[in-house]
């Protein structure tokens, strides 16, 4: 009895050591490697989503300044409650996978959207002393993967008339994927001419012999789209616009416009702890056809394009638009 005791004491130490042996031998997994920070560099820190939610210059330099460090869980703990109170997320939490290079770790942070979130801005608010004042006031809902928000506006600064009234939208992301998003738009809007605008309006009617007029009183636009994440930064959108045209003079009734809208865009953010750049270019595409049941025919292509660079109070802004119909 004592000598098979003592065998079995033997086998379980042979495997032990084999197991042991084992483990040594096998790469260790970055998740369990807590008490080792030292060890570690950061490759690269990345939110699993693909989308980054919109945050703050110091919380954008706090990421640059942790890739290339040690890795250092309560720097991560920290940045992740900054995070979460930036935008109002639910929770945020961080996960480690394995670098490109030995003794180096990916960082992924998981961003839970809130259960509902309400915020208001005024992405518009300028004066210009011909046109007057210009404005756009939003409120938005976010609940989950959805968000819906209305705007009241007063714009007389990007069109050659100014237009007034209401927009609403909704948008859902994450539609069967992180890389998918659907959106629907609505505008409700009146529209205002300046008087060499009106004159050059009626001399147009005078030359056609136009009963009507070739100007418009409000539309209502409505486009539902879905926006691709091709790469990070670059997206596509594919949409569909309705718009129902209200000329001014009423009895000659509504016109619809219907067109095929396509967007190609680029947005690319980076910089360094003092100084933060973005550029912003895209391509749109629009195309209305009688055989879409359009009340007009055209092609319209668009290219616009910012730059932006911010260090500490000062920044440095360049736009450029143009296109053709």
């Amino acid at each position: 009895m004592k000598r098979i005791g003592l065998a079995a004491i033997t086998v379980l130490a042979l495997l032990a050591t084999r197991s042991a042996s084992a483990r040594d031998g096998m790469e260790p997994d970055p998740a369990a490697l807590i008490n080792v920070n030292d060890r570690y560099t950061v490759e690269s820190i990345d939110f699993s989503s693909g989308q980054p939610p919109r945050v703050s210059e110091s919380i954008l330099s706090t990421l640059k300044r942790l890739i290339g460090d040690k890795l250092n869980l309560e720097a991560l703990n920290r940045l992740c409650a900054q995070i979460g109170g930036e935008v109002h997320a639910n929770q945020v939490t961080f996960r480690l996978a394995r670098g490109s290079q030995p003794d180096q770790i990916k960082v992924l942070l998981d961003v839970e959207p809130p259960k509902v979130r309400f915020d208001a801005d005024v992405p518009k608010f300028l004066y210009q002393s011909r046109q007057g004042w210009s404005g756009i006031g939003e409120a938005r809902m976010s609940f989950g993967f959805h968000t819906l928000s209305l705007a009241i506006l007063s714009d007389g600064d990007d069109s050659v008339e100014r237009f007034s009234g209401v927009r609403a939208s909704y948008q859902r992301q994450g539609l069967g994927s992180d890389r998918v998003q659907v959106s629907f738009t609505f505008d409700d809007l009146q529209h205002h001419y300046n008087d060499a605008t009106g004159s050059a309006a009626l001399l147009e009617n005078n030359r056609l012999d136009n009963n009507g007029s070739v100007l418009y009183r409000g539309r209502m636009d409505f486009q539902p789209a879905v926006t691709v994440l091709l790469a990070q930064p670059l997206t596509l959108t594919l949409g569909y616009g309705l718009e129902d045209l209200r000329p001014q003079n009423p009895a000659n009734g509504n016109e619809l416009v219907s067109a095929a809208v396509t967007n190609l865009r680029y947005r690319h953010q980076w910089g360094t702890e003092t100084a933060r750049h973005l550029l912003d270019v895209s391509y749109a595409f629009r195309f209305a056809s009688r055989s879409l049941g359009s009340g007009y025919s055209f092609v319209r292509h668009e290219v616009a394009g910012r730059y932006q660079w911010k260090r500490d109070r000062q920044s440095l802004e360049a736009r450029v638009l143009t296109g053709s119909i």
